[in-house]
């Protein structure tokens, strides 16, 4: 699902705020052409507060006066929406209960599965929308995939996933980032919205994600994982992520870091390589 923010109600994308961009004035909005969008993404636990904050960034820049799309996913059709059904309603990992696969191999078939989806996305969807726009906004994030894969592919020994049994964690992830690099698109920024997994895991269940089961053994089990994994894709991408955080601070304060950054990126000269 994709909307366009230029028509965004300027009152709100305009106020004021918290930062600015080097104690001074924001860059005179500016498309940069084909090929010279950038593409940002924001990352985190579900609960940390994505959407809310990808869409007051989205009016923030087209406030600037920038050309500004805001991607959660692309469409679904065909074979794409019979495999999201898949995944989505009948997965092989099990979401309540005591949770986890049947068999080891049932997670390298999950990830694969997923991963399908994720390729054809960043092929078909997220690369065409930076031709037409100064920046897009992915709400979703893109490394949680790799968060995602490196959580279940570790649950089962090494060996399951083609390692050794003594290969050392790091393996893994080069293990991953080697198998996504043909289709991958690396956001010119990523940031990282830090939230502690279990205040994330109850804004989660505030909005009914998963069923808003408080009680399934299967959150409580994967959550931390899934935390500790995410945040290690974060430490072995120093270069591409900026963590943010988060606390007890306003959506506007959160939001006010990431804009000085992104405004930041956008002063890039015209004509360099962004993609």
């Amino acid at each position: 699902m994709s909307f366009d923010l230029r028509k965004a109600d300027m009152d709100t994308a305009t106020r004021s705020p918290t930062r600015t961009v080097a104690a001074g004035p924001a860059p005179a909005g500016r498309a940069f052409g084909v090929h010279h969008g950038i593409a940002i993404t924001i990352e985190g636990l579900w609960g940390a507060g994505k959407s809310t904050a990808a869409h007051e960034l989205g009016q923030r820049l087209s406030g600037h006066g920038f050309r500004t799309q805001l991607l959660h996913y692309g469409p679904r059709h065909g074979v794409i929406a019979h495999l999201s059904e898949l995944l989505d309603g009948a997965p092989l990992r099990h979401r309540h209960g005591a949770g986890g696969y049947s068999a080891p191999h049932h997670a390298v078939v999950d990830v694969l599965l997923r991963w399908c989806r994720q390729a054809y996305h960043h092929q078909h969807d997220y690369r065409p929308a930076l031709t037409g726009h100064d920046v897009v906004i992915i709400d979703h994030g893109l490394y949680t995939a790799l968060a995602y894969a490196l959580t279940v592919l570790g649950e089962h020994p090494p060996q399951a996933c083609g390692l050794g049994a003594d290969a050392a964690p790091e393996a893994m992830m080069e293990r991953l980032l080697a198998c996504v690099r043909p289709w991958f698109l690396h956001p010119h920024r990523a940031f990282f919205l830090d939230v502690p997994w279990p205040l994330a895991r109850e804004r989660a269940i505030e909005r009914g994600y998963g069923g808003g089961d408080a009680a399934s053994i299967e959150r409580l089990q994967f959550l931390p994982r899934f935390d500790a994994a995410y945040r290690q894709v974060c430490a072995s991408l120093p270069e591409r992520i900026t963590r943010v955080p988060v606390g007890l601070r306003s959506v506007e304060e959160v939001v006010a870091d990431i804009e000085h950054e992104v405004l930041t990126l956008l002063q890039v000269p015209e004509g360099a390589d962004r993609v």
